[in-house]
């Protein structure tokens, strides 16, 4: 969908934002904010993201965060620099904003009020769920991710169907259009019975299959919006993706456990661009603050990553703005590569659950060969540990 700038907000252009304090950007975040928390007692909070998104206060707060970006980009105390901690926050809101209003297109995104369960009772939240991702999901998309995994399907080869066949819900195949043969039934036997309860359901399959499909975009938004919760107490995001996010956390739940699937102690290299925005430079410098310091660096997202240095996005988008990278040794994570599109099949991603927290214990350069340039590249690398196993 495309938004034309209201008028109102054309006085908040780039051309004379230097005339106004970049300070000005705290209010007018507080103003988007409360337009936000107004959208979630709405009967219909996407529809009002919607008016928010087309809004005057919008615009003015992404003209603002484009001057903050110019105004702080050589600034080396960027970390505790108070405008840069705003421009970061405003960002970061506005990025999972943008997203959310994408994924609307796919899902009939609702909030959905859920009763505490008893310890124990995860097979039957899990069904519940199951049942509200198929309400959520449009149809258009759903038989576009299933087009799109069946077409993927043929480059995997016999070994890693039977490793899938293995692990998702004995209904799923006939409801996806595959058909399990008799020698991946027999290749499967090698990993043992799997518990009934760790078998994937259709929508931890789909909500997989989205999250690294590489033209949905859907991952921006489920992680956007965890990040605007954790980090900004931005909550209403995150509530409309939850049935999205919950089949996902899910589906890598029950892969870690796979003995195909499931990685221990596993060394991934996560490329990451932290030289396009304000909020970029912000987390720049924080990285490179917390070398040695001891100080943690949590990640409320889902974790993706590469189990191959060579396709990192410090590689494979290097020409993109992606030249800096983190060494990340997962205590616990889940091997993805069989479920991605034809597109990215090959990256080698590994994805680890929410919440995951590190210490940085070194950064150095490495020398590495770029794919679009055909040659070699300085990459600024970040060593991160578990943080709990550094208490010990």
């Amino acid at each position: 969908m495309l938004h034309k700038v209201p008028r109102s907000a054309q006085k908040y252009s780039t051309k004379t934002m230097s005339q106004r304090s970049v300070s000005n950007l705290t209010h007018s975040c507080d103003t988007l904010k409360q337009d936000l928390k107004k959208a979630s007692r709405a009967k219909n909070p996407i529809l009002k993201l919607h008016e928010v998104r087309a809004s005057a206060t919008y615009y003015e707060v992404i003209a603002m965060i484009k001057e903050a970006r110019n105004t702080i980009r050589s600034n080396n105390k960027t970390c505790i620099d108070p405008e840069a901690r705003t421009a970061a926050a405003a960002h970061t809101i506005c990025h999972a904003f943008d997203a959310i209003i994408e994924l609307s297109k796919s899902y009939e995104l609702s909030i959905v009020t859920r009763k505490p369960l008893i310890k124990g009772e995860d097979k039957v939240a899990a069904e519940i769920n199951d049942s509200a991702f198929q309400k959520q999901i449009m149809p258009v998309h759903e038989a576009h991710l299933m087009s799109q995994f069946r077409s993927s399907w043929k480059k995997n080869n016999e070994q890693r169907q039977a490793a899938i066949f293995s692990v998702i819900h004995p209904e799923v195949p006939a409801e996806i259009g595959l058909t399990p043969h008799k020698t991946q039934a027999e290749i499967s036997r090698m990993w043992g019975p799997i518990s009934p309860d760790k078998l994937l359901l259709k929508s931890e399959l789909l909500a997989l299959i989205d999250y690294v499909n590489s033209t949905t975009g859907t991952f921006n938004a489920v992680n956007g919006a965890a990040i605007a919760d954790a980090y900004y107490g931005q909550n209403l995001m995150n509530n409309l993706t939850q049935v999205i996010s919950t089949a996902l956390v899910g589906s890598i739940n029950k892969l870690t456990e796979h003995p195909y699937f499931g990685k221990t102690d596993i060394k991934v290299f996560k490329g990451i661009n932290l030289s396009n925005d304000a909020a970029s430079l912000f987390r720049y410098e924080a990285l490179k603050a917390a070398v040695g310091s001891g100080k943690i660096i949590a990640f409320p997202q889902v974790l993706s990553a590469s189990s191959d240095p060579l396709q990192s996005y410090a590689c494979s988008k290097h020409d993109q703005g992606y030249n800096v990278e983190c060494e990340m040794t997962m205590e616990s994570a889940c091997y993805v590569d069989p479920f991605h599109d034809n597109r990215t099949m090959g990256e080698h991603e590994v994805l680890g659950k929410p919440g995951q927290k590190f210490i940085v214990t070194d950064r150095y350069s490495v020398t590495t060969a770029v794919a679009e340039q055909g040659g070699l590249s300085e990459i600024d690398r970040f060593v991160l540990e578990p943080a709990k196993k550094k208490r010990l």
